[in-house]
């Protein structure tokens, strides 16, 4: 199973506000702006709750949506700023992905393998750019908050009860076209990542700790011996 990893401010508008473009009644031009400033409000939230996080460690389900039906797998991971990440594909196809923000390991344990690249050579790495990168999420995506409704099918049922937000690339990403989240309780919930070519992959969040500390050593990784290593 491929393992996707994940993460200027435009307001979006809800279907109502759209309706009440059209419309002159002055009460309801007032309501479109009580609208449009929760909207900003909201979104400002957002890109606060990335910019004061430091750090992210839990658990997670992967669903990947495509021609082949669904594959799911499960795992632990851990994210530091700046560039660190750790993800524990646990189960079948077990995998670890780990980077200590210049060098990035993936352990393929089924076929005892290692590849080894400089954190540069990744491409289309959303847990980089919207967690762990070193840049703010609002100078990577043009971010819209959205209504469940306007979110893919895939991750509607796990927006209930949530913000839902619909980011899209500033510039032109080789891995994905868009890229959703749904918060709650002013925790990252979920993100879905829409590849543009008839996939999405979903990752749900659970058991969450956020800036609690996590030490260098998370993201160091040693190969165990009479492991094939390819690229160091």
């Amino acid at each position: 199973m491929k393992k996707l990893l994940l993460v200027g401010i435009l307001v979006a508008t809800s279907t109502i506000t759209h309706a009440q473009l059209f419309n002159i009644n002055p009460q309801e031009s007032a309501t479109s702006q009580t609208v449009n400033a929760a909207a900003s409000a909201d979104v400002s939230a957002f890109v606060q709750y990335f910019a004061d996080t430091q750090d992210l460690q839990g658990n997670f389900t992967q669903t990947v949506h495509g021609q082949r039906g669904l594959e799911q797998s499960q795992g632990k991971m851990w994210i530091s700023k700046p560039g660190k990440f750790y993800w524990d594909y646990q189960g079948a196809n077990a995998q670890k992905i780990i980077s200590n923000g210049s060098k990035v390991w993936q352990y393929d344990i089924d076929l005892e393998q290692i590849s080894v690249r400089g954190r540069d050579e990744l491409v289309g790495d959303v847990a980089m750019d919207i967690l762990s990168g070193t840049r703010e999420i609002q100078e990577l995506f043009a971010i819209n908050a959205v209504a469940q409704p306007q979110l893919p099918v895939a991750l509607q049922a796990l927006a209930k009860d949530g913000q839902s937000y619909r980011l899209t690339p500033l510039s032109e990403q080789d891995g994905y076209d868009t890229v959703w989240i749904v918060m709650k309780n002013n925790q990252l919930a979920a993100l879905a990542v829409d590849t543009g070519r008839g996939q999405q992959t979903v990752i749900e969040f659970s058991q969450l700790q956020r800036n609690v500390g996590i030490a260098a050593g998370q993201f160091e990784f040693t190969p165990p011996a009479g492991v094939d290593v390819i690229g160091e």
